[in-house]
């Protein structure tokens, strides 16, 4: 069987038919706007809904048709039954009023005084048309049906029927259509507060559209009285001023509504399609039953794009909780080029007032946010609004990654003045800019201030400006804090935020180091301190207090170090130190402190370069430098961290590089033998020192290094400092060498001094203990100089038996060069002739030693030392003979003036000897004669000059001196010349050697000197000299330059 077609829907035709009827009833002088109302009504009621597509068919459903039934449908009972469509002003508005007088604490007189104005006072602009249009119904005659006899009396009655039927059809139709207009948000009415708003948006005032809506009711009013009065039809419609008065309102109402669009509908617009958008995006996250957009705010922040704060209630089987949970996959859906964040919402009282202090259990809002949008925290004039939504969104990421549910904002509050902050006299106040700041509270569900105070470490980096959390107060703010841009309203807040940033940054980086259980220490804010060093670096020191039972040592560790590095901006330098305590031990460490130590400059780890610093700051400065440095040093060692006691500086100021004494108290078990074994690690831990030592003290050990202490440029404060080095390195070089007493003692340098005539020259007088001899340091000479870097060492006699004084030096002692010292040479009673290591003169003294043998090779200097005997010689008024045949006196020449004579040939040389024999035979007579053992003890009168004999080159002059070989029997003149000749040189020779060798035998008692040189002087040529054999054994012998040992042996 077939189904029955469909029937039309009759509606609009019946509506045409009764408008024709409301037309024709006025005309007939009926109630016309009754008629309509009865028309519209029947019209309602012949409205069929539209016919359902066919099973499988693709057409949609007629959204169109199907509203336009819902507004026939809605009209069947509204224009007869009253309803919230024929009040004046829309309920919602007085429920928001109410709600408002009811949260500020309004009286009840206040809220029933605001009823009334809401109640009897129309602001929306169609209940102004519809009671425009009610007056002007109200004088449409309506007197027909008293005039025809069927309601006797109607004529007074019927015109307020007429008007409350027109007034019911204007405003039901128009609150049907609004209803309706949106499959689930109803249009709102506009009223006087849209045209507002609307006109504070465009900048203009809204008292301006007010006045012109006035004017032209003016003349509406005016135009109508004059128009009926001027086609006679005044008597037809009375009373004409309502008439009029109507018409007025009729058109000034129209103005205004017209004046409100479009701004006043943007943001139902806007919830209109943004529920069109989310209800797609529902569909893909397949949430059935989708949560329900309740409102949808646009903010500008300085992007193409708006923020979008829409606030939903989610079902119960998904709860504002699961709403939250479901973030990442609602953010595809959003699209590209937005962050989306999903944020709680407070819960709401029985008056619909939000409940800061708790959550809503459905309600949840998803701010989406173009990532080109921006907000300044700082900036003054900002939208509030678009503040705590910023503010609100970037806590909720900030906990989600903590773990923590979102806290809730309570309060946020201005905490700036408008005005420039102070300047002082002659500042550019043109340049400061004043800039804001804000207070805000929150309420979170857990961890409470702790969960604050880490989302504030968290918030600057998300909203672009400072957050800090004062954690006693309960409060975080944000905003310009502490550029001094801002002038807060409490002055005390500057130096307030000061320390809270300060607190806040520490305590984020302690959540970025600590591990998981690690309690983070407690700041100690108020000793704070900020010291330079001498070389302009900047240290700062911020201490902090652990929690009981907690060590400091667990936060003093090198992986520590490294990682409050990263947090700070990766500076060059970082280190953790213990703090001082209190204790009766010097620099005692404290059992509950410890100081973290920070710096934007490359602070150096080598002694040498740390510069001692004048006054406390910089005298701060440098002891942490040091004992960071010392801290570096023992973890490169692998030796657990020491404490620095103390450190002094041994070097002046001045010094090109310094040294310094640093006090270590050692713990772990380390020992100073330990330390002493990793001396050489720790040195390159120093940022490998040139010269370190570790040495005994009573906390532990003495570390000294820095700068070289026998570098030229190293200047010490003091002289015992450098005493100090000194000991140091011989101690390290007596250990060395195992020069130890029985108890490990190395022998302990009691003085040090440069020598007056030789600086190159150190004497170091040591104290020997038990068990060592000064043997030993000799036989160790080698091992000593190598430790200690000296090139030249020398032992003495100490004071006593248990003393031994050294001679060192780091270079040739040898004064270089050594210019002749006039001055001396006339001064002294003997002939110097050098300077010895310590500088003083070496001289040749003939009543010490009567004659003197000089052996050199060539170029070891052997003519200038005989020139110095001659010189002295000749300043002492000596009689000076002088014998070179072997180079014809060539060096002694300039001596002639002076000299008794100068031999040149074998025979010259001879009869020298010949007459100095004689002479040395005379004066032995003439101690006889007197009676002394010396000619020095004859008397002044007779007393004989001094005889100095000197014989350069002796062994060529005596070698060679064998008697020739006899003659032929038939040998010429000639040969016999030659031979003659040559037995005579050979006499000289011979001569000259025996004279030599009897002048060292008898001649040292009466003032006769014999000063033989040579490069050499061998047993075969002793041999050969008639009574050589004295030679050796009765001359002190003078051997220069460089000699093989055999040639030592053989000279000496």
């Amino acid at each position: 069987m077939r189904s029955a077609a469909p029937t039309g829907n009759l509606a609009p035709f019946v509506t045409v038919i009764a408008v024709v009827g409301a037309v024709a009833a006025a005309w007939f002088r009926l109630p016309a706007l009754f008629v309509l109302a009865a028309g519209l009504t029947f019209a309602a009621w012949m409205s069929v809904p539209p016919a359902p597509p066919v099973r499988g068919a693709s057409a949609p459903v007629d959204e169109r048709a199907v509203t336009r039934h819902r507004i026939w449908a809605d009209l069947r009972w509204s224009l007869l039954v009253p309803s919230s469509g024929w009040l004046f002003n829309d309920p919602a508005d007085w429920k928001r009023s109410q709600q408002q007088l009811t949260a500020g604490g309004a009286s009840s007189w206040s809220v029933t005084a605001a009823f009334l104005r809401w109640f009897l006072l129309p602001t929306a602009f169609t209940s102004m048309i519809a009671l425009g249009v009610a007056a002007v119904t109200f004088t449409l005659p309506v007197d027909a049906l008293d005039a025809w006899g069927v309601l006797p009396g109607s004529g007074i009655w019927l015109p307020w029927v007429n008007a409350a039927a027109g007034y019911v059809v204007v405003a039901q139709v128009t609150a049907v259509r609004r209803r309706h207009a949106a499959p689930q948000d109803p249009q709102p009415p506009l009223t006087l507060g849209t045209l507002a708003s609307t006109s504070t948006a465009r900048g203009t005032s809204p008292v301006s559209p007010l006045i012109g809506a006035v004017a032209l009711a003016a003349v509406v009013f005016t135009s109508v009285v004059v128009a009926v009065t001027a086609a006679g039809f005044d008597w037809l419609i009375s009373p004409l001023p309502v008439t009029a008065a109507g018409a007025a309102l009729i058109v000034a109402a129209a103005v205004l509504r017209a004046r409100s669009l479009p701004e006043g509908l943007d943001e139902w617009r806007e919830l209109v399609r943004a529920r069109e958008q989310w209800a797609s995006r529902w569909v893909l996250l397949k949430q059935d039953p989708a949560p329900v957009l309740l409102a949808r705010r646009s903010l500008t922040a300085g992007a193409a794009s708006p923020v979008t704060v829409d606030t939903f209630e989610a079902p119960a089987t998904l709860g504002a909780a699961g709403l939250i949970a479901l973030q990442a996959k609602i953010t595809p859906t959003v699209g590209a080029g937005t962050r989306v964040t999903v944020i709680s919402e407070p819960d709401i009282d029985s008056s619909g007032q939000p409940i800061l202090s708790s959550r809503h259990p459905l309600r949840a809002s998803i701010v989406s946010w173009p990532l080109d949008a921006t907000v300044d925290f700082g900036a003054i004039g900002a939208d509030d609004d678009l503040l705590r939504i910023a503010l609100r969104t970037a806590a909720a990421r900030a906990a989600e990654t903590f773990g923590h549910p979102q806290p809730l904002l309570q309060t946020f509050t201005p905490i700036f003045e408008p005005d420039a902050p102070d300047t002082e006299p002659g500042d550019d106040t043109d340049s400061v800019t004043p800039r804001a700041a804000y207070s805000s509270t929150w309420v979170s569900a857990e961890a409470g201030d702790a969960l604050m105070g880490m989302i504030a470490g968290s918030l600057p980096g998300l909203i672009g400006a400072e957050a800090i959390c004062d954690t006693p107060a309960g409060v975080v703010y944000v905003g310009d804090l502490t550029s001094g841009a801002a002038r807060f309203v409490d002055e005390d807040l500057a130096a307030r935020f000061d320390v809270l940033a300060r607190e806040a940054a520490w305590a984020q980086r302690w959540r970025d180091v600590l591990k998981m259980g690690e309690q983070q220490p407690y700041i100690q804010t108020s000793v704070y301190r900020k010291y330079e060093l001498p070389s302009g670096q900047v240290i700062e020191s911020q201490p902090f207090m652990t929690a009981q039972a907690v060590e400091p040592e667990q936060y003093m560790t090198a992986e520590k170090e490294r990682k409050l590095q990263s947090t700070l901006n990766n500076v060059p330098f970082v280190a953790v130190t213990p703090w001082k305590g209190a204790d009766d031990r010097a620099g005692g460490r404290h059992s509950g402190a410890f100081r973290v130590l920070w710096s934007a400059d490359p602070i150096p780890r080598n002694p040498a370069r740390i510069r001692p610093g004048r006054g406390v700051a910089q005298s701060e400065a440098t002891q942490w430098a040091l004992a960071a440095a010392v801290n570096a040093a023992f973890d490169g060692a692998h030796l657990p961290r020491g404490e620095v006691l103390s450190a002094i500086c041994l070097t002046s100021p001045a010094s090109t590089g310094h040294i310094w004494d640093i006090r270590v108290r050692l713990y772990g078990g380390v020992t100073l033998l330990a330390v002493k074994a990793a001396a050489e690690k720790i040195r390159q831990g120093l940022g490998a020192a040139e010269w370190l030592r570790v040495t005994a003290d009573a906390e532990g050990c003495r570390i000294v290094a820095g700068a070289n202490p026998a570098s030229p440029n190293v200047t010490f404060e003091r002289p015992r400092n450098r005493e100090l080095t000194v000991a140091l390195d011989w101690e390290a070089a007596f250990a060395a060498a195992k020069i130890l007493g029985a108890n490990g003692d190395a022998p302990q340098l009691q003085s040090s001094r440069e020598l007056p005539k030789n600086a190159k020259v150190l004497e170091l007088l040591f104290q020997l203990p038990a068990g060592t001899s000064r043997a030993q340091i000799r036989e160790s000479r080698q091992k000593l100089m190598t430790a200690t870097g000296n090139l030249f060492l020398m032992d003495r006699d100490g004071d006593t038996a248990a003393e031994v004084r050294l001679l060192v030096s780091q270079m040739d002692p040898l004064p270089f060069p050594a210019p002749m010292d006039w001055e001396v040479i006339e001064s002294s009673k003997a002939i110097p002739f050098g300077s010895s290591v310590d500088g003083a003169p070496v001289e040749f003294d003939w009543t010490i030693d009567p004659h003197l043998l000089v052996l050199g090779g060539t170029g070891s200097g052997k003519s200038q030392y005989l020139n110095n005997i001659i010189i002295g010689s000749i300043l002492r008024g000596c009689e000076l003979w002088i014998i070179d045949p072997m180079k014809f006196a060539a060096d002694f020449r300039w001596s002639a003036p002076w000299a008794k004579a100068i031999a040149i040939t074998e025979e010259e040389a001879s009869a020298i000897m010949d007459v100095v024999s004689a002479e040395v035979d005379r004066r032995r007579e003439l101690n006889g004669q007197y009676g002394v053992s010396s000619y020095l003890q004859l008397p002044p009168e007779v007393r004989p000059p001094h005889i100095v004999v000197l014989i350069d080159e002796f062994t060529e002059l005596i070698i060679g001196a064998d008697r020739p070989k006899p003659l032929p029997e038939r040998a010429s003149e000639a040969e016999q010349l030659i031979h003659a000749e040559a037995l005579r040189q050979i006499d000289a020779r011979r001569n000259v050697g025996a004279r030599a060798g009897r002048f060292v035998r008898l001649a040292r008692s009466t003032g006769v000197t014999l000063v033989l040189a040579a490069q050499d002087l061998k047993k075969d040529t002793i041999d050969q000299i008639p009574g050589g054999g004295s030679l050796k054994n009765n001359m002190s012998v003078v051997l220069l330059g460089r000699a093989s040992n055999g040639s030592r042996l053989s000279a000496l």
